[in-house]
């Protein structure tokens, strides 16, 4: 709102500034998440102007299903945990080859075991069925296979 200014810098709150001649197209990238306080001072040479505001930078949401698990009890790999980087909410549902429904989950957290009701389910190839939804309320659905093997 500042008027007469002649020169606009634009100090992005990680070290990085930059200077122009007017505010418009004026665009930057954060490659490291975090809260960031940026700052614009308008002048003219004789006054100035200051105004800042804070933002949150939040990468975009990664959902990567593993396609295989191996719950044995060895303490490696034993919950089926569809890997949701940067995920407010998560829900899915995994299936057997029949279509039976294994397990439900519901949060990001959640995994898993390879049983069903205390019993070891057979190897073989299961379904996942999932929805994932980011901090800004963007939702990805998908589908995939994977292998429960226990050796």
């Amino acid at each position: 709102l500042s008027q007469h200014a002649s020169e606009y810098v634009w100090d992005f709150g990680n070290g990085a500034t930059q200077n122009e001649t007017s505010t418009t197209g004026v665009s930057y990238n954060y490659t490291v998440p975090g809260i960031y306080t940026i700052t614009l001072t308008a002048s003219n040479g004789i006054c100035s102007d200051t105004w800042t505001t804070e933002i949150e930078v939040i990468p975009p949401m990664v959902v990567t299903p593993p396609n295989i698990f191996t719950p044995n009890s060895d303490n490696a790999n034993d919950l089926y945990f569809v890997n949701v980087d940067w995920g407010e909410k998560f829900e899915a549902v995994i299936l057997n080859r029949w279509g039976n429904v294994m397990i439900e989950l519901d949060s990001v957290d959640q995994g898993w075991d390879g049983k069903v009701a205390g019993k070891e389910c057979d190897e073989g190839v299961y379904f996942v069925k999932y929805k994932a939804t980011d901090f800004g309320g963007k939702e990805v659905e998908g589908h995939t296979f994977f292998h429960l093997k226990r050796q």
